[in-house]
């Protein structure tokens, strides 16, 4: 560890460490913000979020399926 401080040419103390920890989570987290609005951009270019205003009404099983969950009809 001596080594690795002198090399920094100074002393390396926990706050110091503390800085470049803390500067690892904002990278992360504005990457893993970048990635989700890439992503999201993507699925609403192709196939959209969301569904007509007939198929919501309709249900997303009926309207994509046929198919009925719960009949109660």
């Amino acid at each position: 560890m001596t080594s690795a401080t002198e090399a920094a040419g100074r002393t390396w103390t926990a706050f110091d460490q503390f800085l470049i920890q803390f500067k690892g989570i904002g990278v992360t987290i504005l990457l893993a913000g970048l990635g989700t609005i890439l992503l999201c951009v993507v699925v609403e270019k192709t196939v959209g979020f969301r569904m007509g205003k007939e198929e919501e009404h309709i249900g997303m099983d009926q309207a994509l399926h046929g198919e009925r969950e719960y009949d109660f009809s």
